[in-house]
């Protein structure tokens, strides 16, 4: 079975402030939805995580949102999940997202109960930095509320090489699990600007090389240690631009901008906060070098965005978009600010136009098609899959 699927998506936020999940999310609606597929999503929202499907393109695809209840995008939507329990037997397979949230864990309980396969993308959430954070707390809750959870699923899904391997602590309770990157849609960011243009209209310096963080600004990113390290590169003097585009909360911001006065780089580092559609297309058409210093990226749709844009690069070991993009746009620098600060000095602007044929791997109608194929073999199981852990 694959023609004529009806697929229920979950997930904590469908909002383009709260990073790359929820942008995933949207785009592998639309790779469905683009092969015929029925397609509903169930999320929620906050006033820190507002809803926006504008961001999204979801035009025709049924969204199920309701507000959530607790903290960040790990509460739990109550309205969208009492629908998706209500609604379960329509679904030939409910694909969950992510770990460590009541959202999961409940909708995995809704698909047992009403006897539907599920899925679930771990979204780079059992590797070794999610199991140290708080690690009394997930002491007691990897066997109670994960295991069972992966356990049930009929297939994990990682988006990389190197999230599988991280996560193999916890993946090595799974039925089966499939590697596939998430697709990218980059549509609404082109046609790209002419670099002298996109400068001008964000008050840019024409003639300087420019390094763009496009990425939410928050500590598992390491901006603070991104910041050192500019600060004790060659690029602090000689005119070179660091843009840190994202949001960010309030205190955390406060906190970033102090360091960036004490150290006396206020002059060549700016943030302009979230960036919509047109704002991302301006700030990687203004752009030479794209630099991310995660320190647990499961895959990263805004490298991929870059590197089609022919932006190099800097990369910190622990962001799996890596292994998918040209090595001739990619330096990986370990995780400390002596080699930022070194790959930062040494990093090259973006000369001419960078060859594209590398993104035929994430299209929306190929994944779709391979997606449609697993859902389908899935469907047909109906008490989900028994195959042996990739």
């Amino acid at each position: 079975m694959s023609k004529g699927l009806n697929i229920a998506l979950v997930g904590g936020s469908l909002s383009g402030y709260a990073g790359g999940a929820p942008r995933s999310l949207a785009v592998h609606a639309k790779a469905l939805h683009g092969q015929g597929t029925g397609v509903t999503i169930f999320a929620g929202f906050s006033k820190k995580y507002p809803l926006t499907p504008e961001q999204f393109g979801l035009d025709g695809i049924e969204v199920v949102a309701s507000r959530l209840w607790g903290p960040s995008v790990l509460g739990l939507n109550v309205k969208a999940l009492g629908m998706l329990f209500k609604r379960a037997r329509e679904f030939d397979v409910i694909h969950l997202n992510g770990h460590w949230n009541f959202t999961t864990f409940i909708g995995a309980t809704i698909a047992k109960i009403r006897k539907v396969p599920y899925v679930i993308t771990v979204r780079g959430h059992l590797g070794k930095y999610d199991f140290e954070h708080l690690r009394p707390l997930k002491k007691i809750l990897f066997p109670t509320m994960e295991m069972p959870n992966i356990k049930g699923a009929a297939l994990m899904h990682v988006c990389s090489e190197w999230e599988k391997t991280d996560s193999m602590r916890a993946l090595k309770f799974a039925k089966r699990i499939e590697k596939i990157p998430n697709a990218v849609d980059v549509s609404k960011l082109l046609p790209m600007l002419e670099r002298s243009d996109a400068r001008k209209q964000l008050d840019l310096p024409i003639d300087v090389p420019v390094y763009l963080y496009l990425a939410r600004v928050s500590p598992d990113k390491s901006p603070e240690m991104l910041i050192n390290a500019w600060a004790a590169s060659t690029r602090k003097t000689d005119g070179s631009m660091l843009v840190i585009a994202g949001p960010y909360d309030p205190e955390y911001g406060k906190k970033l901008f102090d360091l960036v006065d004490d150290l006396g780089v206020k002059e060549s580092i700016r943030f302009p906060g979230y960036a919509d559609n047109e704002a991302k297309r301006k700030w990687l058409s203004a752009s030479d070098v794209f630099v991310l210093p995660s320190t647990d990226d499961s895959f990263s749709v805004a490298v991929i965005e870059a590197a089609r844009f022919g932006l190099h690069c800097i990369l910190s070991p622990y962001v799996g978009a890596a292994e998918y993009i040209p090595s001739a746009l990619l330096t990986t620098a370990e995780l400390h600010e002596e080699a930022w600060a070194k790959a930062l000095s040494a990093a090259h602007p973006r000369t001419g136009d960078a060859p594209t044929d590398w993104m035929d791997l994430f299209t929306l109608e190929g994944l779709g098609q391979h997606w449609m194929m697993l859902y389908g073999e899935i469907a047909d199981q109906k008490i989900g899959c028994h195959g042996t852990p990739a």
